[in-house]
């Protein structure tokens, strides 16, 4: 029988898998399916997928493609997005590059998207003039994350959206339309697992 779906955390561990041929057929692939392996450097969604959860890349993971014939998902630069560019599903956590602008079409940033992207140090997030939302653990264990800018755009930040980020400086607006774990204060300084929150 066809393979329809590939549950969480599947080939975590498998650290000498290096290489995975995800069949034309998959329509689900969950979250952490590749945690811990540490061989694998690209992903291929095929067209025939339709949901993604969020962290489907291992760290090592430095191109994420999609077939041209997939109609939910698509590969800008690498990294994974909806087809119509407005959700930002995963950056590929294995890239070198320290800086990362976020195309101006996303208004929103998905869970686990930058999730443990050991070199990204600066993410300019005012290029997306319409950003709404930035989902639960976006920025987990970005351990490099320096500064970050949260616009004016933006209404809702998920829970944990930085958890571990110990290095990161966040400001952030001082209204939000939602919000869900943070009572932001306007006039101080608030601490969340080692970052330093600022309106």
């Amino acid at each position: 029988k066809t393979v329809k779906k590939i549950c969480a955390c599947a080939f975590t561990y498998c650290s000498e898998l290096s290489r995975i041929n995800i069949p034309d057929g998959v329509t689900h692939i969950e979250n952490g399916i590749f945690n811990n392996c540490p061989k694998i450097t690209k992903l291929n969604i095929p067209a025939s997928v339709i949901s993604i959860s969020g962290g489907i890349a291992s760290e090592s993971v430095t191109e994420i493609e999609v077939s041209p014939n997939n109609t939910v998902y698509t590969s800008f630069k690498g990294n994974l997005y909806s087809k119509d560019m407005t959700t930002l599903y995963c950056y590929a956590p294995g890239k070198t590059d320290t800086t990362f602008h976020l195309p101006y079409s996303v208004k929103t940033i998905g869970s686990y998207a930058f999730n443990r992207c050991a070199h990204l140090k600066n993410l300019y997030l005012y290029t997306a003039d319409d950003l709404e939302t930035i989902s639960s653990y976006a920025f987990s264990d970005c351990n490099a994350l320096i500064c970050l800018t949260i616009p004016e755009s933006v209404k809702y930040i998920g829970e944990n959206a930085f958890y571990y980020c110990r290095a990161l400086e966040i400001m952030v607006p001082k209204r939000f339309g939602r919000y869900t774990t943070h009572e932001w204060n306007d006039t101080t300084e608030y601490r969340e697992h080692g970052c330093r929150v600022w309106t």
